[in-house]
This record gives structure tokens, C-alpha cells and sequence, in this order.
């Protein structure tokens, strides 16, 4: 009976030692260039003043506000998968890789101006975290010539996930435990 209960405590422990997922989202601006104007558009070449916005994070990115951050181009219809950010703040690191491009739309809005965004999944990396899957929207809005212009926002959120196989594991250990002590119960009595 004490082995089985030392290994229920073992196992109960294994969870803390798995590091915890990234849990909010982020927001960011700041300037790009296009490959080609917005309705033709097959990349963001560059980035430039982008930070962090201000008052959009959530989560485990609360505190992050106004940080300058380090965007890599992407090119969103032959990708090479890859960072797309970085930022660190003390000894924290924060970076986000694109693992797909799920969506690309160029919307007419009013006049000669278009929209672009680009969405898909990535993987959201911060020090002491364990890297989590997410979803993330790149937009940015420009006339129909235009290849200079601010980006409206990257946003990124994290996905939900489903509860590991710990507490599978601590069930069955539960059960395994009564069990036992039922058995020991039962030869008692008998």
C-alpha cells in the first residue's frame, strides 16, 4: 500500500515538471513594405517601428506594451516557414514561427483603398513556456498603388488545448489503488 501510494504522489508530480503553455494574445504595429502593391501583393519585404501595441495583450503577455519587436519578411504564397518575430524584454524571450498560411485576402474597401490579410497557424515561444500552437492574423491597408504602409496589426492567440494524459494517468492509478484495496479488503474478510 505505501509503493502505491508513493507512485500516485510521483506520478501526481510528473505535471509540474512539464513547463506551462502560453496562455493570451499579442498585438503589434508598425510599418511594411509590399513585394507590390496591395491587390497584387505576394510579400511583406520588410518591417520597420514595430512594437508592440499598446493596452491589446492578454495572457502571458501582459506587460509587454510599446516593445520594439524584430519582424522577419514573409513571403505568404511560395513560404518559407520560419520566425516571423522576436522580442525580448530582461531576460525573456518572446518569438512567434509560421507554421502555415491558411488564408490570403485582398478586400476592395472604399475608393482605391484595398486590405490585406494573411492568416494561418504558428507556434508561440516565450522563455520558461512551453511552445504552444496558435493562430495569428497579419492586416495592413494601402491604395492600389501603394507598397509603403503601416500594417493595422498582427494579432496572435493562442489555441486552446485539451488536458493532457496526466490526469488519464492519475485516474487510472485512482482506480488501480482502489482495487487493491478492495482485494486487500476482501482477503481479510474471507
Amino acid at each position: 500500500m505505501k509503493k502505491l501510494l508513493l507512485a500516485t504522489i510521483a506520478i501526481a508530480a510528473i505535471p509540474a515538471a512539464f513547463a506551462v503553455k502560453i496562455d493570451g494574445s499579442i498585438a503589434f504595429d508598425g510599418s511594411t513594405s509590399l513585394d507590390a502593391p496591395v491587390p497584387s501583393a505576394t510579400s511583406f519585404d520588410s518591417f520597420s517601428n514595430a512594437k508592440v501595441s499598446q493596452g491589446t495583450q492578454t495572457g502571458d503577455y501582459l506587460g509587454t506594451g510599446l516593445t520594439p519587436v524584430t519582424f522577419m519578411p514573409l513571403d505568404f504564397t511560395t513560404p518559407t516557414f520560419g520566425e516571423l518575430w522576436k522580442f525580448s524584454i530582461g531576460s525573456v524571450d518572446y518569438s512567434f514561427v509560421v507554421n502555415s498560411i491558411a488564408t490570403v485576402s485582398r478586400t476592395a474597401l472604399t475608393g482605391s483603398l484595398y486590405q490585406l490579410a494573411v492568416s494561418g497557424t504558428g507556434t508561440a515561444m516565450i522563455s520558461g513556456y512551453e511552445d504552444t500552437m496558435g493562430q495569428f492574423s497579419l492586416t495592413t491597408t494601402g491604395n492600389a498603388s501603394q507598397t509603403d504602409l503601416g500594417f493595422a496589426g498582427f494579432s496572435f492567440t493562442t489555441a486552446t488545448v485539451p488536458d493532457s494524459s496526466s490526469t488519464a494517468a492519475l485516474l487510472g492509478l485512482g482506480l488501480i489503488g482502489l482495487i487493491s484495496i478492495q482485494r486487500r479488503f476482501k482477503s481479510k474478510t474471507a
